[in-house]
């Protein structure tokens, strides 16, 4: 019989079902983990009173507890901290709490409500865990149980939320808007995550507090600021896939003046491969630094600097600008693949650069919160083909991004309402031959939120006005009328913690687009998608009704959660190929165009996880994604919507002579297709594919490192959502380890 994925993926998974619910209420060597609330800077030092003992945490702010048990009590305390009382509700194999350095800064019932009370509020820190050292800001994301990745190739890709990518799902630094995404709908974010020490996914009602526009969700990353308690570290990450890695280092240091921190990471890698052969110019070179201050002032009152510049010189897969119709349609019809490459660390045309500047200014005191911010982005790309002579020299196309942004919050409730005014002006150019216009923008927003703690049933509302205008408007037919429009969305979020001892989360809303400048007015060749990318003049704001649900509920050693989200969106902007090839100096290309459309989107995601699974300290979980994304009345799927998917992972936690090791083992099915609409493909739908992830974490004194092993079965396949797959399958098995070191 035929080796089929989807049958070896069940017969992997279904031993976990197989297990009862009768398990005991105590756990063996469970590692207590004492954070910073502010930085999640580990607490060394910090103490953990329990059953008349005292233990202290080390250099990762862990201490190893030899027995706990339900309801058993805690009593954490850190110089500097008040103490914090905490009884114990769950047994996993890591007890994570945080300790307030600087109470008097927080309404602490505040800022803990606001917190907790949203739906599918996913948070994790960059820098913690050793393997997102080596890993792009978009694959950090990608953890998180229905989230995927639109990718171009081996190295660019961008989050996909709910089924939803490009302009729908946006990203934040500290409360700001960036802007660089708005040029295409894969084009990811020039960022380093390195630099955030958390970030945090945000769906529904929460979103509509910074933009009526996160149809898909917002992501939202706080940068690393400078505290007392902050060490410095500095890693190396190296891995098979590119024979290169990266470096960084983090350095905290203070004066008189106040606090202040310096960072900075470098990466290079080569070409990538298939299980098959040498994907040609596929190569990367990254460098990034950050530099931040923060001044302490008496009554609660800070301010807080940053400055951040980040660079990228990204290879284009060789083999996509292709010279002529026939070979294109022989590609894709075939995937033929051109023979004899040869692994290489050069950067050739196809290629783009991309530039990032940032500077952040925040004052915070008793009543309000005042930030200030500007942006720089700059991309331009090169031909393939178009390369000859003075020409050569030059990118064909180019596109400066800069964004003068303000937000005022007041922290103190006013008849417990808060309020945010946002605003921001955009002035976007370009060189080269045309693709994206050049205009001037401004956009400026004021959000309100009530919370009604009362009862059982605790409800947020959200409100939120926008207005954008857009003038000077230039593109290759001449100048274009002034644009504008004002739009309002609008939130309510519910929850009980109580209901069936589970947790319940309620939210439902509407949202509110104003089509982007590519959307509208995009006309040319889009390098990184080796594709033709054509405006729609006639699009209109998208609106959009959302409902959705989370049910978390712990039974014993088992966890169960469930999330539920339904949408309907009229005018809604999709990008779709059609059918048509453009032939050009450039090179031959399939062409896409913007169109606009009344959807209906439903998404189901499903986790499970059971700790001590079999043995002690092994822990089990299963995760399950799928979206539906269609037009009234239609069967199929949108263009580029994420198959099913469903994961599972086996992860063993254990310590020997004061190493902490934590290896796992992870499969991952992803199906075949089912609903993608066949006639506006303009290639073969991949197959489905099971991938396996092998790797192990450990924590010694000072030192936290991993090793991975990516794709261990070195499995061909094509992902549906890489924009690039009609021309290369994606790439195979990867080795990576990575070291970090803590200097105290």
């Amino acid at each position: 019989m035929k080796n089929n994925p989807l049958i070896w993926g069940l017969f992997l998974f279904f031993p976990f079902f197989s297990v009862g619910q009768n398990v005991p209420n105590c756990k063996k060597n469970v590692v207590v983990l004492i954070l910073d609330e502010h930085n999640r800077e580990p607490l060394k030092k910090g103490s953990v009173r329990f059953k008349n003992q005292v233990y202290i945490t080390q250099n990762q702010g862990q201490s190893l507890l030899p027995q706990v048990c339900l309801g058993d009590t805690l009593i954490l305390s850190h110089l500097g901290c008040d103490p914090k009382t905490e009884v114990i509700h769950d047994l996993p194999d890591t007890l994570v709490f945080f300790l307030e350095h600087h109470a008097i800064e927080l309404k602490t019932t505040e800022i803990i409500f606001k917190k907790r009370n949203w739906i599918q509020r996913s948070e994790f820190m960059p820098g913690k865990d050793p393997e997102n050292l080596g890993r792009s800001f978009a694959q950090m994301l990608q953890q998180n149980a229905g989230a995927s990745t639109l990718q171009t190739g081996a190295n660019i890709e961008k989050p996909v939320l709910l089924g939803l990518t490009g302009n729908r799902v946006t990203y934040l630094q500290n409360g700001i808007r960036m802007e660089s995404q708005s040029w295409g709908n894969e084009h990811a974010w020039e960022t380093d995550p390195l630099t955030k020490q958390n970030i945090e996914i945000l769906l529904g009602s929460r979103a509509l507090w910074y933009g009526t526009d996160g149809i898909g969700g917002m992501i939202n990353s706080l940068v690393i600021q400078p505290a007392s308690s902050s060490k410095p570290w500095f890693f190396v990450h190296g891995q098979s896939q590119g024979r290169g890695g990266n470096v960084g280092v983090f350095v905290p240091f203070s004066t008189k003046m106040g606090l202040f921190s310096i960072q900075g990471t470098f990466k290079k890698l080569g070409d990538f491969s298939t299980p098959s052969y040498v994907l040609r110019n596929t190569g990367i070179e990254e460098n990034s630094g950050s530099f931040s201050f923060l001044k302490q002032y008496e009554n609660r009152r800070s301010l807080f600097l940053n400055f951040q510049i980040f660079n990228t010189e990204t290879g284009i897969l060789s083999w996509s600008h292709i010279g002529n119709l026939s070979d294109l349609r022989r590609t894709i019809d075939s995937n033929f693949i051109p023979q004899n490459e040869v692994f290489s660390y050069s950067i050739d045309r196809p290629r783009q650069n991309a530039q990032h500047q940032w500077i952040f200014g925040q004052w915070n005191d008793r009543k309000l919160q005042i930030t200030f911010s500007r942006q720089y982005n700059y991309r331009s790309e090169y031909d393939k083909h178009n390369s000859f002579g003075m020409l050569g020299k030059n990118p064909q196309n180019e596109f400066g991004l800069a964004v003068n942004s303000f937000a005022v919050e007041k922290l103190k409730k006013w008849e417990g309402w808060g309020f945010r005014l946002d605003g921001r002006n955009i002035s976007q150019d370009y060189g080269g031959k045309y693709f994206v216009p050049q205009f001037q923008g401004n956009v400026f927003g004021f959000s309100g939120e009530r919370i009604f703690p009362e009862g059982k049933w605790r409800k947020t509302l959200v409100v939120r006005m926008e207005n954008h205008s857009y003038h000077a408007i230039v593109t290759n037919l001449g100048k274009q009328p002034n644009l504008g429009a004002m739009g309002w969305g609008v939130g309510l979020n519910v929850k009980n913690e109580s209901w069936r001892n589970a947790h319940l989360v309620f939210s439902t809303g509407r949202n509110w687009r104003f089509p982007g400048m590519n959307e509208l007015f995009s006309n040319g060749l889009h390098h990184g998608t080796a594709s033709i990318e054509l405006g729609n003049m006639n699009l209109k704001p998208e609106v959009a009704y959302f409902v959705e649900g989370l049910l978390k509920k712990e039974m014993g050693k088992i966890s169960f959660s469930s999330f539920s989200h339904f949408k309907t969106a009229f005018n809604f902007i999709n990008l779709e190929p059609t059918g048509n090839y453009s032939l050009s100096v450039r090179g031959a290309f399939p062409v896409f165009h913007y169109t606009a459309s009344n959807v209906v989107s439903w998404v189901q995601d499903f986790s499970v996880s059971k700790s001590d699974f079999f043995i002690p300290n092994l822990n089990a979980q299963i995760k399950s994604s799928i979206v539906r994304l269609k037009e009234w009345g239609s069967s199929s799927n949108l263009l580029g919507v994420p198959p099913l998917s469903v994961q599972a992972q086996l992860s063993y936690q254990k310590e020997w002579r004061g190493i902490v090791f934590k290896p796992m083992l992870k499969a991952n099915y992803t199906s075949f297709p089912f609903w993608a609409p066949k006639n506006l493909e303009i290639g073969r739908l991949p197959e489905g594919y099971l991938l396996v992830d092998l790797g192990t974490n450990f924590f010694w004194k000072d030192w936290s490192g991993s090793f991975q092993m990516n794709n261990a079965l070195n499995q061909n396949y094509f992902n549906y959502l890489d924009r690039l797959r009609y021309f290369a399958m994606a790439p195979g098995r990867n080795f990576s380890i990575t070291l970090k070191k803590t200097i105290q």
